[in-house]
């Protein structure tokens, strides 16, 4: 399959394993240049390896915590600046605990927001003047099934999923007014 992504620069997040790694994987084989991030160094860079053996690409990869601000925006402000541009970000985290309502606390409730919610706008943030200056740009948001229908005991993933989803509607629907997009 083409999805006319050669030379593209993709930028995915959480990406040592799991669906962030099948992501950049497919990106890869279908010719983007390649940044992953991820807390475990080891792991990011066994990742970017098999990555590489099996698409022929090279893939760079740096570790970061996306919930640590300073982190993420060091990592994004890195990945632009290796090909000057960055044309696709994979928003991924991993998932807070499961559990009852009432066994959560005021940190878990900030770990989770921090987590999986402010990385994406973060992240979002720090890429749109990448993309503005390229004229175009996706942002594709990896989030959970408990967005649709009810997980049980998932109540901090879908609080923040669902804030998720909300602000990338809200986001698209600003960047298409402003930048005039046609699709």
């Amino acid at each position: 399959m083409n999805l006319g992504l050669d030379q593209k620069v993709a930028v995915v997040l959480a990406a040592s394993k799991g669906l962030g790694k099948a992501s950049a994987m497919a990106l890869s084989a279908e010719g983007a240049k390649v940044i992953i991030g991820s807390r475990n160094a080891a792991e990011l860079n066994e990742a970017a390896e098999d990555i590489s053996s099996k698409t022929g690409n090279e893939v760079s990869c740096f570790p970061v915590d996306v919930s640590n601000s300073e982190q993420l925006t060091s990592f994004i402000n890195g990945a632009g600046s290796i090909y000057g541009r960055i044309d696709i970000l994979v928003n991924n985290a991993g998932g807070p605990p499961f559990g009852k309502f009432e066994s959560f606390d005021d940190t878990q409730w900030q770990q989770a927001y921090e987590q999986n919610l402010l990385s994406f706008v973060r992240t979002s943030r720090l890429v749109l003047p990448f993309m503005k200056k390229a004229g175009s740009g996706r942002i594709i948001n990896i989030v959970s099934g408990s967005v649709k229908s009810v997980l049980t005991n998932s109540v901090l993933s879908t609080a923040m999923r669902m804030g998720v989803v909300g602000t990338a509607k809200m986001l698209a629907d600003r960047i298409r007014r402003l930048w005039n997009y046609r699709q």
